[in-house]
């Protein structure tokens, strides 16, 4: 079981129209393990002088320069961002709204152009 540390500083903000996510297309856990077992903790733990606010920014970066390589940030449009935050919507869905949308408007222009002759 892997748990991640996040905070809300170390997610992106998003800036002219455009969000950052997380892209999972080359996450491997077996790969992750194998690097966070590969880093070298007993180095980070005796180092002298070292508080526990400091220990743990030293814990947390290392974690975090492992997720982010293998998680890379991707810039994605917010309309994107959007239907990814929703895995629900289906493209079938989504294409059944657009069609309800286009017959919605079809039907109340000609109601309009009936109502105002």
């Amino acid at each position: 079981m892997v748990v991640w540390l996040t905070s809300p500083s170390v997610h992106p903000k998003p800036f002219n129209g455009f969000k950052k996510v997380c892209d999972f297309l080359q996450f491997s856990e077996v790969k992750v393990l194998a690097e966070v077992s590969n880093i070298n903790w007993n180095e980070i733990i005796s180092l002298p002088n070292m508080n526990t606010d400091k220990l743990f920014s030293k814990f947390y970066n290392k974690l975090n320069k492992v997720v982010n390589t293998h998680m890379p940030f991707k810039t994605v449009s917010k309309p994107r961002a959007r239907q990814l935050s929703k895995p629900w919507i289906t493209k079938g869905i989504r294409k059944s709204i657009k069609i309800k949308n286009s017959l919605y408007l079809s039907n109340f222009n000609r109601f309009c152009k009936s109502f105002y002759k």
